[in-house]
């Protein structure tokens, strides 16, 4: 029935506000948070590489030193809003490149979007089906093949 039907609003309530700035609590600092931080980094400059070599227009002389910046400096500032650290996501260039998009920034463009959907209509994005998110991202996978 309806009511067994995943929504967003099922994993949490999307604020309204963006966070403020905070200084990370020093106090859990350790060997092992630092060996999970470099780990995390690691898997973030691999997927980050892999991601903007497999696009469209990827230079043929190696990874874009400006996609890692890119993706470091992102991650610097997400730090600083408490945010998860990201990397290259090939559900959203895959999008992109369908929508056709050109340049690198479209992502940048998405970002602003996102933040202004959030912002003002994150109440309605709550009611938005889980599997609809789902859909979206098979689909950007499936049209990234190249038989």
């Amino acid at each position: 029935g309806p009511d067994d039907v995943a929504l967003v609003r099922d994993i949490g309530s999307i604020s309204s506000a963006i966070p403020t700035p905070a200084l990370p609590d020093l106090d859990f600092l350790s060997f092992s948070t630092l060996t999970g931080a470099v780990a995390i980094a690691a898997i973030v400059f691999v997927q980050t590489a892999g991601v903007s070599q497999s696009l469209p227009g990827a230079s043929a002389g190696g990874v874009d030193r400006r996609d890692l910046m890119a993706s470091g400096v992102a991650n610097l500032a997400t730090a600083a809003f408490r945010g998860q650290p990201v990397g290259g996501s090939m559900g959203q260039s895959s999008l992109n490149v369908q929508a056709g998009a050109r340049t690198r920034w479209a992502t940048v463009l998405g970002g602003v979007l996102v933040l202004a959907i959030v912002l003002l209509l994150g109440s309605v994005v709550e009611h938005v089906v889980m599997a609809s998110l789902a859909a979206i991202l098979v689909t950007a996978a499936v049209g990234a093949i190249d038989l």
